[in-house]
Parts: C-alpha cells; sequence; structure tokens
C-alpha cells in the first residue's frame, strides 16, 4: 500500500525566488531582493538610486513668431498681368 505523502509550503513554486546576479556588486542574490534601477540595472536595496531631478531639466520654450501676411503692400503681384494693358511686352 502507498502513503500518500503529506504536502508543506517548501512543495509547492515559489515566486521571485530563484537565484540573481547584483549588476553592481556580482553578487548572487536572491530575485526578491532585489529592484531595478533607472538604467536597467537590477541591484540590491543597498545600491539602489532614484533617478536625479537634474537629470530633467526644465528649459523655457521659445516664443513663435508670427508674420503678418495680412498687409496689402507687403505681397508682391503672382503675375505680371494688368487688366487695362494686358501682358505689356511679355
Amino acid at each position: 500500500m502507498r502513503r500518500r505523502r503529506s504536502r508543506s509550503n517548501t512543495d509547492y513554486f515559489a515566486p521571485h525566488t530563484c537565484n540573481t546576479i547584483d549588476d553592481v556588486t556580482g553578487l548572487k542574490v536572491k530575485l526578491k531582493d532585489t529592484k531595478v534601477r533607472w538604467d536597467n540595472a537590477r541591484v540590491t536595496d543597498l545600491n539602489f538610486e532614484n533617478r536625479q531631478p537634474q537629470d530633467f531639466p526644465v528649459t523655457p520654450r521659445p516664443q513663435k513668431v508670427y508674420i503678418d501676411t495680412s498687409s496689402e503692400g507687403s505681397m508682391a503681384a503672382p503675375t505680371p498681368y494688368d487688366p487695362a494693358n494686358g501682358w505689356n511686352d511679355l
């Protein structure tokens, strides 16, 4: 007769318990003890650093300049045609 084995908590797969390498120190650590840093390096809490605010400078945008093209005198005639005289010497 076969004896039934009782299951404990160690018989099941626990996520994030695998080993990984700390990218800064090169030591073998558990995956659950690591974080991903801003430069995509997987590190422990001792080597973790947040992104600095100086990495995102706020620069003012220059104002857009709009040229007024609605004035009558600034536009050149597209063709030299004059309705009173015709095409003149073209």
